[in-house]
């Protein structure tokens, strides 16, 4: 099981990837309004790179929360 540090750090790398993407979409976005000829393939890679880091971010909230429960059971 990862540690607290490690999941935080995940949690953190996957929130600034994030960041980026939403960057990335908004800019497609006015792009497209200006023009440009960005595939629509682009978006949805965008798209599903959000959603893995999503997903990164649950399971490793999800793995905290266990560690704690964890933590609790052993001390009781």
């Amino acid at each position: 099981m990862m540690t607290y540090q490690e999941l935080n750090a995940m949690i953190t790398e996957s929130l600034n990837e994030l960041e980026f993407l939403h960057r990335q979409e908004a800019n497609y976005i006015e792009n497209y309004f200006t023009g440009s000829n960005e595939s629509y393939s682009f978006l949805n890679e965008i798209r599903r790179n959000m959603e893995r880091c999503d997903k990164i971010i649950d399971e490793c909230q999800r793995d905290m929360l266990l560690n704690k429960l964890s933590e609790i059971k052993n001390v009781a």
